[in-house]
């Protein structure tokens, strides 16, 4: 039967212990478990076997922290990078299909539509104008 946290559960050696060898930092292992115990009374978490509660929590904890993080989000740079490249892709598309079109109209839909910071599209207005001196003086404009 599921009970709420029991009065005799305490951080006794054998608990302090499993959490050193799992990775929990042993000087900050008392505020772990005051932060366990009263996330515990806070939600009016029932379990039936509060040590595998513990364990489990111990295991989890262990994905919060920076370097687990580091290592679970390292992948995203990569496609941040791809999304610039498919909406700079995007723009030099439309400006090469609307030549002579208001570049400052252009710039605020690449804005708006691409989320764009300036700085990307004026590469896209270098690639597209070339970086000449009457492109620059116009970028500079837009920038």
């Amino acid at each position: 039967m599921s009970s709420q946290w029991p009065k005799d559960f305490v951080l006794d050696d054998k608990k302090r212990k499993y959490a050193i060898e799992k990775g929990l930092d042993p000087a900050k292992l008392d505020d772990w478990w005051d932060d366990f115990h009263d996330w515990s009374i806070a939600h009016g978490a029932k379990y039936k076997d509060w040590d595998a509660a513990f364990r489990m929590r111990v295991r989890k904890t262990k994905q919060y922290t920076p370097e687990y993080l580091r290592q679970r989000t390292s992948n995203i740079a990569p496609r941040v990078a791809y999304n610039v490249n498919h909406a700079q892709s995007q723009a030099y598309m439309t400006l090469s299909a609307n030549p002579g079109c208001d570049l400052l109209k252009f710039r605020d839909w690449c804005r708006s539509k691409l989320n764009m910071p300036d700085p990307h599209i004026t590469e896209v207005l270098y690639k597209y104008l070339g970086v000449t001196g009457s492109a620059k003086e116009l970028i500079g404009g837009i920038g």
